[in-house]
This record gives C-alpha cells, structure tokens and sequence, in this order.
C-alpha cells in the first residue's frame, strides 16, 4: 500500500515541478513564448542602471514565433525599456526584470497574477 501511495505522490510532484517555469530568459535578437505571448529582446545596454528593450504581443498562434513576422497578423509591436526590478504583464501574469546580461540575455520572473478578473487585486507567486 505505501508503494503506490508514494509513486503518486512522486508523479504528482514532478508534473507540478514541469508546470511552467517562473523564469524566462531571453537572449538578444531572440524571440521566446512566454504566457501566450512573443516576446522579443532587441538590446541589453550596460548603463549606470543596465536597461532592455523589448517588444511583446499576446494572442498570437505559437507558429508565428519562428516567423520573420513574429507578431503574427497583428501590427508589429512598439519597443519599450525596462530596467531590473520592473514588471510587465502578459496575460494575467506580471513578469518583473531579474536580470540583465548586457549584450547578452535577460531573465524575467513570474512574479505576480490577477487575484480578480478586474485586474484590482494581485498576489505574488510563491
């Protein structure tokens, strides 16, 4: 009786763990799918404070991210900058900037979700 109760508990474990990573990292020049959306980091600058400029777009068919049109049939997206420590949300999840590489690669966290469909309240991801 333990046997199978802990192959359940080991399985169970291991498919919350492949879940959907928290952390992305995206290099420079690449496009990733992240929540649904394309994001794409053009620059990572090494300033006083690092910076990156990124686009994204959400509601685009996964098959348009190895497109040259990676924003698939919508307008191309404008590019914006973020610093370490800022956030932006895609979808219902907020990413905040952990790291950056500069010349090389970002890394964005999971970091908080819509606790309502209003968008009003949030809580953070453990």
């Amino acid at each position: 009786m333990r046997a199978p109760l802990l192959m359940i508990v080991t399985i169970a474990t291991a498919a919350c763990g492949r879940g959907g990573s928290s952390d992305v990292t995206i290099e420079v020049g690449k496009v990733a799918r992240v929540n649904g959306c394309h994001v794409a980091l053009h620059q990572a600058l090494a300033q006083d404070r690092p910076v990156a400029q990124l686009a994204y777009v959400c509601e685009v068919p996964e098959a348009a991210l190895r497109e040259t049109a990676w924003w698939g049939e919508k307008e191309q997206p404008p590019s914006f900058s973020m610093f370490e420590d800022d956030c932006v949300r895609m979808g219902e999840t907020f990413y905040c900037m952990e790291k950056i590489v500069p010349g090389m690669s970002v890394s964005l966290r999971a970091t908080y979700k819509q606790k309502d469909r209003t968008g009003d309240l949030l809580e953070r991801i453990r």
